[in-house]
């Protein structure tokens, strides 16, 4: 019966193994073809992209670093941004008496300044300073986290984040590979609905998350959005600042604008009223500048994520006339 025993195993373990070595060379191809075809579906999960040591996201150009809780962040203390984070700027961080200091939370919108430039010449210096803490590609959360991180050590008297509809995104994940380039994963659905290290390595894995999340992904972020928003009321609330929100659409005529940005303009503004959060809704003086024949919109022209000096000088008046510095 042993001899029985122990010849039967000598005659599967070969078979065996080569189920196993052809399942995991299966495996390999399906992940090799995958990496090469890269087809649309896998869309559905996340976006990926290479960023070469030459462009700006890389930290070898020494403007940003790679960072375990927000992705990235950028260098402080460099020539962009000062060690409290905020773009730099002609003021002490000692507080004058009487003078409101403001500081901008946003992406690319708020650091690229046109709106804090057209504030702070529609309201003057005098009773007011403008601290812009705005970092390009920045979702809400990360946002929220590098304020609580760097921003809120300049004591702010009032916050002011200019919310984009193309905030309501997952943050992404960001990594150097093999070849020295920094890769970045922007997944569908927010962390706790995916194996971080799988996302980011295995295509394969991005292909059972596709048959997985056949179902939309939009109405997930928007309320993991929403925790974000509640986290910098809360923020805010808790070290007595005032708290306000500006909610920027894409900078086309309304006439332009797809399905999902006349959604997303409404879920903004439905939760921050819900919140009780004030929000200011931008797409009313942008109809204004559009019906004034106001060109250019963007800045540059055809950038609808970014409106031109003129679209913010509309934008400055429409938020004096609603007191938002009131």
């Amino acid at each position: 019966m042993a001899e029985a025993r122990a010849s039967l195993r000598a005659r599967l373990l070969p078979r065996v193994l080569l189920g196993a070595l052809g399942a995991a060379f299966a495996v390999l191809a399906a992940e090799l073809v995958l990496r090469a075809v890269q087809p649309d579906f896998l869309l559905r999960v996340a976006l990926e992209a290479p960023h070469p040591p030459w462009e700006a996201l890389h930290p070898k150009l020494g403007l940003f670093a790679l960072d375990d809780e927000l992705a990235f962040v950028p260098v402080l203390g460099g020539p962009e941004y000062d060690r409290y984070g905020i773009r730099n700027n002609p003021y002490s961080i000692d507080k004058r008496p009487g003078v409101e200091r403001v500081v901008f939370l946003g992406d690319s919108a708020t650091k690229r300044g046109k709106i804090v430039a057209a504030l702070r010449a529609e309201f003057g210096d005098e009773r007011r300073e403008y601290w812009n803490a705005g970092v390009e590609s920045y979702n809400t959360w990360q946002e929220l986290g590098y304020f609580r991180r760097y921003a809120s050590q300049c004591r702010p008297d009032h916050v002011v984040l200019v919310f984009h509809l193309g905030d309501y995104e997952v943050q992404p994940l960001c990594w150097i590979d093999r070849s020295g380039w920094a890769i970045s994963v922007h997944p569908s659905r927010p962390p706790g609905h995916y194996q971080p290290w799988l996302m980011k390595h295995a295509w394969l894995y991005r292909a059972w998350l596709a048959w997985r999340w056949r179902d939309d992904s939009e109405p997930i972020v928007r309320d993991y959005i929403r925790g974000a928003l509640a986290g910098l009321r809360d923020t805010c609330a808790r070290d007595h600042v005032k708290l306000s929100v500006l909610v920027l659409p894409i900078v086309y005529e309304e006439a332009l604008w797809p399905p999902l940005v006349f959604a997303r303009r409404d879920a903004a503004l439905a939760q921050l009223e819900e919140l009780g959060i004030r929000a200011f809704d931008l797409s009313v003086p942008l109809r204004a500048a559009v019906e004034a024949g106001v060109r250019p919109l963007q800045d540059p022209p055809g950038d609808p994520l970014h409106p031109s000096p003129e679209v913010a000088a509309y934008f400055r008046r429409y938020l004096r006339e609603q007191r938002l510095f009131e």
